[in-house]
């Protein structure tokens, strides 16, 4: 046994839950705002598999245990006390007294059990896939896209590759009826999606790309018009924050294109992706005519597969409202009550924007912003690029940086 899990153990220390409240005390202590905490199911792999932590967490447990890492991840000795000296002279918490088996007790044992029957269902059915395992993972995608937008990244990361790689494997063992394949690759483009989203957010460009290009072929495969469509925007929202505004036009029309004849929200994202690419462009025309179209589209938006899943894959009205870069004078798009765009700001240096180029134009980093003042028909606005830091911003990945371009980026 690990000396670490012996000093867990020591101090009551025998589900995430425990660790975790004795970590975020730490933390704490060390003075840390907004710490990367481990997933649950990262914890229990220390404790229970030994795994050794990242180093991100490294000065937390230190602090929390007061033994170094090296000290904690060596096997404990056979006496009943191991003579390995503190780094503090902090004291171990008494260990819980009483007899039978705690609710905490219960409660991991019990989580285990479920990953196990988990694993088991998922391979039980050699010859074929049965319906049980697709409800199984029917729920599990659909906890994830609701947790994508409301969790930190490093929460759910670990359990968005497994269920991608559980759902690629049934895909790959050949055990799938027909009616069961088209389903199997909708959920392979959505888990593929937000594992291509998570790279982005990590400002990972390459690996979002190479990711997104799997969810498309998924949703090729899937034959599903809405994703592909998605798919599409991705690569346009990735080109975008890679300062490449014309890839992100070029995209973003491909994909509004494929989205036309689609009654859901998708298709009024990508014309927000390509006004917004426009206006990088100083394409004028081009960003009035996206941005009037899909204000009238949203009169006539109804609801579809992928709005029914939310999360990314919904596009609200609040969220066009700040995207959109030119506001028709009468669209019906209308932010909640009390919302207001604060990144907006007029332009000082000149009332008009820049004049057209055309979407083929190549330009710099989209961090120009003006608004039209002499203009009947509508406000033009090109919001800037994000700050590195972001006072407004909650956490949701290692950096700042990464928050930021999750709340100015346009994503759905």
């Amino acid at each position: 046994m690990l000396f670490f899990r012996r000093t867990c153990e020591a101090r009551g220390i025998r589900h995430p839950d425990d660790f975790l409240t004795q970590y975020r005390e730490a933390a704490a202590r060390l003075g840390l705002q907004n710490a990367d905490e481990p997933a649950p199911k990262t914890v229990e792999g220390w404790i229970y598999e030994g795994r050794k932590p990242q180093r991100v967490f490294r000065p937390v447990i230190v602090e929390m245990l007061g033994y170094s890492i090296e000290t904690l991840w060596t096997e404990a000795p056979d006496a009943a006390t191991p003579e390995f000296l503190p780094l503090t002279d902090a004291s171990p918490s008494t260990s819980p007294t009483g007899s039978g088996v705690g609710l905490d007790d219960m409660k991991r044992t019990g989580a285990m059990a479920v990953r196990r029957a988990k694993d088991f269902l998922l391979g039980a059915d050699r010859e074929r896939v049965g319906e049980d395992t697709l409800g199984l993972l029917d729920d599990e995608v659909q906890r994830l896209v609701v947790a994508y937008p409301r969790e930190p990244l490093s929460v759910i990361w670990d359990d968005l590759l497994e269920t991608q790689e559980q759902v690629f494997r049934l895909l790959e063992g050949g055990r799938v009826r027909p009616s069961q394949l088209r389903d199997l690759n909708v959920k392979g483009a959505v888990l593929s999606f937000m594992v291509a989203k998570g790279f982005n957010d990590m400002e990972v460009p390459h690996q979002a790309l190479t990711m997104t290009r799997v969810a498309a072929a998924c949703a090729r495969d899937a034959e599903h018009a809405g994703l592909i469509a998605a798919t599409e925007g991705l690569k346009s929202l990735i080109a975008y924050w890679a300062d490449k505004p014309a890839d992100a036009y070029h995209y973003a029309s491909r994909g509004a294109a494929v989205a036309e004849h689609q009654r859901g929200t998708v298709g009024l994202w990508l014309l927000g992706l390509q006004a917004r690419a426009a206006a990088v462009l100083g394409d004028e025309e081009t960003v009035r005519a996206a941005s009037q179209q899909a204000a009238d589209r949203r009169e006539r938006v109804v609801h579809d597969d992928l709005d029914a899943l939310g999360g990314l894959f919904t596009y609200a009205p609040e969220k066009q409202l700040y995207s959109t870069p030119w506001r028709p004078k009468l669209s019906s798009v209308t932010a909640a009550p009390g919302s207001r765009n604060r990144r907006s700001r007029p332009y000082r240096g000149s009332a008009t924007p820049p004049p057209r180029t055309g979407p083929s134009a190549t330009s710099p980093a989209p961090s120009a912003t003006w608004r039209s003042s002499a203009s009947t028909e509508g406000t033009w606005t090109v919001r800037p690029q994000p700050s590195a830091r972001c006072s407004t911003c909650p956490p949701r990945t290692a950096t700042t940086a990464s928050s930021c371009r999750r709340c100015v980026s346009g994503t759905r």
